[in-house]
């Protein structure tokens, strides 16, 4: 509050002169900014994800028909044992009283002509105390059915364990499956990777297919590319294409046609470095430390404006940046300061600063890859370890690979993640 304030603040009732005031109205901004975020990371676990619960629904109710089959088969079944035990038991009786009727039929017959002698006494005797013995009672059958709640042979619950909110991305899996798909590829200086939701992209600088489109099942196609070096690579729900970045120019790839258009924005005197994409706005930042992010919009004539410039400081560079994979309010930043030293930040859509973990120190890349459920991969380009940051940035999980990595890319469609290692392979894994 300024003595001599000129400017009343109609929350707090205090006085400020126009610097202070336009402060307060920045600290103002920022928490809201946080509130913003909060609420949409609660939103986020209120409603779920749509796509991910419809399929849930349906992997349900599949697995009820199936059960209901199940059941009736196995009903069935247990009905067709029943009558055979049935036609068992009734054989049974009729064969003894066959066996019993030739006794029968041997004694009348000798003793109506009277030849028979004290070995057919002694034999009808022993057989008679035979069946004696087996204490022969008049068959009765009945049925015996064991009473079922037919209502609580199958539930539906609520998982209390809350896996469906857990990562889509089980990296300690890793550690226990072998690729389903491993595809080995030239050597190259640079390389970039992205994905669609059902296509990965793969650009490998200095190689005699520098670009191609991957399917999870491995397929590659070749893209056709005499442009400059790509610097990277990602998908634009807007535009339904990729969207390749390269030192000074932007081009577009239908993955359908594959046809590459180049955009209208275009960098001189300074290198794009990295982009993301949500919805009509696109993120760049630029090559090189304290440089500054751009934000633009496409406007209906297919033109790009300019809405933000946002400053990084001056010994950081914003190497790698991308949207939350289901939140747009929510960006993530790879970051490496002069000394090599890395750290990853959440920020706002604004670019306000929400959140910081430091990582390691390498003079290699660190990427981040956005997972389904607002967390993040990380690679370490040129070392055997990815890591899992929390949607909150606080928490880290550390996988040690079996061999060092270049980069990674997710299709959620099929849950498969592709790993590029150093040993020049693309090997997809099913999670």
């Amino acid at each position: 509050m300024c003595e001599n304030g000129v400017t009343i603040c109609g929350g707090c009732i205090k006085q400020f002169c126009d610097k202070h005031y336009q402060e307060h109205r920045q600290q103002l901004a920022l928490e809201l900014d946080h509130i913003i975020y909060d609420h949409d990371m609660l939103r986020q676990h209120l409603f779920a994800i749509p796509s991910t619960l419809n399929q849930n629904k349906q992997d349900i109710l599949r697995t009820i028909d199936e059960w209901q089959e199940e059941t009736i088969e196995k009903i069935k079944q247990a009905a067709n044992n029943a009558r055979e035990k049935v036609h068992q038991l009734v054989y049974e009786n009729e064969k003894i009283k066959q066996t019993f009727q030739s006794i029968t039929n041997d004694i009348r017959v000798k003793s109506l002509s009277n030849i028979y002698a004290e070995q057919d006494l002694e034999r009808w005797k022993q057989q008679l105390k035979q069946y004696n013995s087996q204490n022969f009672t008049k068959p009765v059958l009945f049925i015996k059915t064991i009473n079922t709640d037919w209502t609580t042979l199958i539930k539906v619950e609520k998982d209390k364990s809350n896996r469906y909110e857990q990562s889509i991305i089980e990296i300690i899996r890793l550690k226990a499956i072998k690729p389903r798909v491993v595809i080995d590829i030239a050597d190259g200086s640079w390389s970039a990777l992205g994905s669609s939701p059902k296509f990965f992209i793969h650009y490998r600088h200095n190689s005699k297919t520098s670009l191609c489109l991957i399917t999870e099942q491995g397929k590659q196609i070749s893209i056709s590319w005499d442009n400059e070096q790509c610097r990277d690579l990602c998908w634009s729900t807007h535009l339904n294409r990729f969207l390749i970045l390269t030192p000074h120019r932007i081009y577009t790839l239908n993955e359908q046609t594959h046809r590459i258009q180049q955009l209208s924005l275009t960098t001189k005197d300074i290198e794009y470095r990295s982009c993301t994409c949500s919805d009509q706005t696109i993120l760049i930042t630029y090559y090189g430390h304290g440089k500054h992010i751009e934000e633009y919009i496409i406007e209906e004539k297919g033109d790009w404006k300019l809405l933000n410039q946002w400053p990084m400081k001056v010994n950081e560079f914003a190497r790698h940046i991308r949207f939350s994979h289901n939140n747009k309010n929510i960006v993530g930043l790879m970051i490496s300061d002069t000394q090599n030293n890395w750290h990853f930040e959440l920020r706002s859509r604004t670019m306000e600063l929400l959140q910081s973990i430091p990582l390691d120190n390498s003079p290699y890349y660190r990427f981040v890859l956005p997972c389904f459920t607002s967390e993040w991969l990380i690679t370490h380009n040129q070392a055997n370890i990815l890591s899992i940051i929390d949607q909150h940035a606080k928490t880290k999980q550390t996988l040690e690979f079996h061999e060092k990595i270049r980069n990674t890319a997710f299709v959620d469609q099929y849950n498969c993640l592709l790993i590029y290692t150093c040993n020049n392979q693309l090997q997809i894994y099913d999670l």
